[in-house]
């Protein structure tokens, strides 16, 4: 999988003109073709000849100047052909604009002066001449002032005739006069030396025409030279000059032969000079229109047909002279660190696969789906267990990757927009285990660092690709002294130290890398990502903070979480006061424009009123309760005074009744059994009864009195003494019956009651 991504840069099988295409590589299989309307065809300057894209020649059609490839050709805007520039005429073969000569056909005197200076089109032959006081050059290339050698001769003897006449007068005029005449001699015997003239020897040739010598008796151009069709000139050849035989050529051109058009033309390992005088041996960058024409000079090279220049082959690399390719070395193999899933799960199921796992959920990833750590988790292994974590946010661009050979540039593929492509896999395991882990894990952050999940690519121009990731850290006290600026100082250091390098994903930072890296806090709230970054419930609001996220129910939501430290994560309808109800969405009406929002205060106010008149009701209703409480303090208060001084009273009259029964002992035996009696069942049921004791105990005192009544026929007085008697001994019994110790008391009400028998009792009396 190392080398997966670096597929996507090898160019598809080539294809043949007329064959479909999309990229121009699909056309690599012909030179100097290009893909056009989406079909290969032959690039301009080229036409289709034979299946193959040959170079336009001169006289051929043209639009523009592209067109016209031929070295020193232009396109004529008047007749659309391609034409040789002012002063260069065209070859045999119309494949070079060769500087035009003396003796070459001409039109203009422009054809002529434009190559060569002191030169014109003559008017009768139309052909280049020299001008008057000029001759041509050996080659015919150049037009030079003539030298009279007469005049030049004379004008030397008169200055020595001069400079020595008074001394050798007579001696110096008869030199001179022998001189004179040798020199015309001479000069009519060159004058009519030519190409074919008789000869004894080399010097009756050469003396009147250069480069030339004697041969059987007649003067003959050099080997690799030519007569100028006048006899008076031998021409040295230059290439694309006629030829019969190779020495014709290589005598005056080293490495040049003669084609098979009967021309000089170098050999396929050999270019042309730009002055066509000599063969050059190509090397890696000379022009070149087929592949023999390289690797026939260079082994292992070939013609790159999109700069039509030699180059080597992708195995190989020029040397420093690039006159041999070396065997290229290879780049490291890219090594892909084994990613640790975890246990697969299946998102459909109807139970939880993922529950054996604390703080784990089921999680599709490409086209496998895993037991991944809830958000605000991580782990660093499947088989560590989730530990909340502290998350920023990385964005990264990258712009090289290493190929087999070298480092290419790295482009954006479409398939990287979908997360579940295989290119979006590979591309995200390799950064986040080989690049973003291995960057952070050799810093003083590896103690701390947990995971990465890239998150999305994008693409950034002109050519490389931007990563989105996350990148989570553990949370204590450790992690949170790592701020996001110390994180963005250990990923630059990391990147000085490799030259761009992304840990060891062999994947490249451009330059500048602050301006290329930026870490900042990760906003878990924002759901526009592929995957949920917070796990609050749907009744819920998600709040952000830097490095991790909080949960808050709605107000209408009671937040029924099971674990208190993270809320808003269960939240249950509830029923809330419709003021709260009403506050809220006066705080959810809030607006923002341009990151600035605007309380609405009317409805703040409004609110706030409502509450306030809700506390001031509570406050009367709270007033008027505590008044009446305190009311009810009071009476009891009071009763509980007068009941004591009653009691008060009743023990005065208890002591009384003491001194008055002894004086009655009789009358009290003959009532104290039946009256007692009775009562002290009465005091027994007072005991348990509180609100219906006095009831029977004044019933019960109305049938003693009755008894009383009928068993004793007294007077009136010794009657009226009886009754209060009675009444004073009943009284007795009852506060007897309460003090006496031992027995079950009531409560403290129960204390009052017996209080208040005793004085009813007292007062039925």
């Amino acid at each position: 999988m190392g080398h997966a991504l670096i597929d996507l840069f090898v160019a598809p099988s080539p294809g043949e003109l007329g064959d479909e295409c999309t990229l121009d590589d699909h056309c690599s299989g012909i030179n100097h073709t290009l893909c056009r309307s989406g079909f290969c065809q032959c690039q301009r300057g080229y036409k289709r000849s034979m299946g193959k894209c040959p170079m336009k020649l001169i006289d051929e059609d043209c639009e523009d100047d592209v067109d016209c490839k031929v070295p020193g050709s232009h396109c004529d805007p008047s007749s659309k052909t391609c034409s040789c520039d002012l002063g260069r005429m065209s070859n045999v073969n119309h494949n070079y604009c060769i500087w035009r000569k003396v003796q070459d056909k001409c039109v203009l005197h422009e054809d002529c002066n434009a190559s060569m200076k002191n030169s014109f089109c003559s008017s009768d032959y139309n052909i280049c001449s020299c001008v008057i006081g000029n001759i041509p050059s050996v080659d015919l290339a150049k037009c030079h002032p003539h030298d009279d050698i007469g005049d030049i001769v004379k004008t030397v003897l008169y200055i020595v005739a001069i400079s020595v006449l008074i001394i050798t007068n007579i001696f110096l005029v008869m030199m001179f006069t022998k001189i004179l005449r040798n020199l015309e001699t001479q000069r009519d015997f060159y004058d009519h030396s030519k190409v074919g003239s008789q000869c004894t020897s080399n010097i009756d040739c050469y003396a009147a025409i250069t480069n030339s010598h004697c041969h059987n008796a007649s003067c003959d151009c050099n080997l690799g030279h030519y007569d100028d069709h006048n006899g008076t000139q031998c021409i040295r050849r230059v290439l694309n000059d006629t030829c019969t035989e190779a020495t014709d050529c290589n005598s005056v051109i080293p490495e040049a032969i003669c084609n098979d058009e009967d021309l000089c033309d170098c050999p396929l390992a050999y270019e042309w000079t730009e002055y066509w005088d000599a063969c050059r041996k190509r090397v890696i960058g000379s022009f070149c229109q087929e592949d023999e024409e390289c690797f026939s000079a260079v082994e292992f090279s070939h013609c790159d047909n999109r700069t039509s220049e030699c180059d080597c082959t992708e195995a190989f690399m020029p040397n420093g002279n690039n006159t041999i390719c070396l065997v290229r070395p290879t780049m490291p193999p890219f090594v892909q660190i084994p990613p640790d899933r975890g246990p697969t799960c299946n998102p459909n199921s109807s139970t939880d696969d993922c529950a054996s796992y604390n703080d784990s959920r089921c999680l599709t990833i490409g086209l496998q789906s895993y037991c991944v750590c809830q958000p605000g988790y991580g782990r660093r292994s499947s088989q560590d267990p989730c530990v909340r974590v502290i998350s920023y946010e990385a964005s990264i661009v990258l712009n090289r990757i290493n190929r087999k050979y070298d480092v290419g540039n790295l482009t954006f593929e479409d398939d990287l927009h979908d997360v579940t492509s295989k290119q979006f896999q590979e591309l995200a395991t390799r950064l986040e285990l080989n690049g973003i882990a291995t960057s952070l894990l050799s810093s003083d952050m590896r103690m701390t660092y947990i995971e990465s999940h890239v998150m999305s690519f994008d693409p950034f121009l002109p050519w490389g690709i931007r990563v989105n990731a996350v990148i989570n850290f553990e949370f204590n006290e450790t992690a949170l002294l790592h701020n996001i600026n110390q994180t963005q100082s250990v990923f630059e250091s990391f990147l000085s130290g490799s030259q761009g390098e992304l840990g060891n994903s062999g994947m490249y930072v451009p330059e500048s890398y602050t301006d290329h890296l930026l870490i900042e806090d990760l906003d878990e709230c924002n759901s526009s990502r592929w995957m949920t970054l917070h796990n609050c419930d749907v009744e819920a609001v998600c709040l952000n903070f830097v490095g991790t996220f909080s949960c808050i129910c709605h107000l209408e939501y009671k937040d029924i979480s099971s674990n208190v430290i993270y809320p808003g994560r269960s939240c249950k309808a509830r029923t809330v006061p419709s003021i709260l109800l009403n506050l809220e969405y006066t705080f959810r009406s809030a607006s923002c424009t341009n990151g600035v929002c605007e309380t609405p205060w009317g409805m703040v106010l409004g609110a706030l009123g409502s509450i306030f008149g809700l506390l001031f009701i509570m406050l009367v209703i709270e007033v008027v309760y505590r008044t009446r409480e305190m009311s009810r303090i009071i009476d009891r208060t009071v009763l509980k005074c007068v009941l004591r001084e009653e009691k008060v009273k009743l023990r005065r009259k208890t002591i009384l009744s003491q001194k008055r029964r002894k004086e009655n002992r009789g009358m009290k035996k003959s009532v104290s059994f039946t009256a007692s009696t009775k009562v002290s069942g009465s005091v027994d049921a007072l005991a348990s009864i509180e609100g219906s004791a006095i009831i029977i105990i004044k019933y019960k005192l109305n049938v003693a009195y009755v008894n009383f009544l009928t068993e004793t026929p007294d007077t009136n007085n010794s009657t009226g003494q009886g009754i209060d008697n009675l009444a004073l001994d009943i009284t007795d019994e009852i506060l007897q019956a309460k003090d006496t110790p031992g027995e079950k008391r009531s409560s403290s009400s129960t204390e009052g009651g017996v209080d208040n028998l005793a004085i009813d009792i007292t007062d039925e009396t």
